[in-house]
């Protein structure tokens, strides 16, 4: 799994060395990496190298529903690995639509900018 996952961030960096949007294939590869968090594999599947790669540009990918994803979870992810980055999460008014979005409704950005948030673990 792991040359999966290579191969989706490598995509990435890739399409950054081909464009000077940097900040939008970042939005991507954290779309990627919350699914990987979530799901414990890669949005992206496919037999070889190619079919992901085919998969990637297709923007095809599905969450996995006997999961019980919430629906905020689910969202965001959905609107970070939007194909057009014209549509993606945080292409409009940046970190501040992202730090909006529902997943993020519990977030106290003031205190976590200040570095004063506490874990909830603590």
């Amino acid at each position: 799994m792991g040359d999966e996952i290579r191969l989706q961030l490598k995509v990435v960096a890739q399409l950054r060395e081909d464009d000077s949007d940097t900040v939008q294939h970042d939005l991507w590869a954290a779309g990627v990496v919350l699914y990987i968090l979530l799901c414990g594999y890669p949005p992206f599947y496919g037999d070889t190298p190619f079919g992901i790669y085919q998969r990637i540009l297709d923007g095809e990918f599905l969450l996995d529903r006997s999961m019980n994803i919430k629906y905020q979870c689910e969202n965001i992810i959905k609107k970070l690995l939007i194909q057009d980055r014209t549509k993606r999460l945080g292409s409009r008014k940046g970190s501040i639509e992202i730090e909006k979005h529902k997943y993020f409704h519990l977030v106290n950005w003031e205190t976590t900018y200040a570095m004063q948030t506490k874990p909830p673990w603590q």
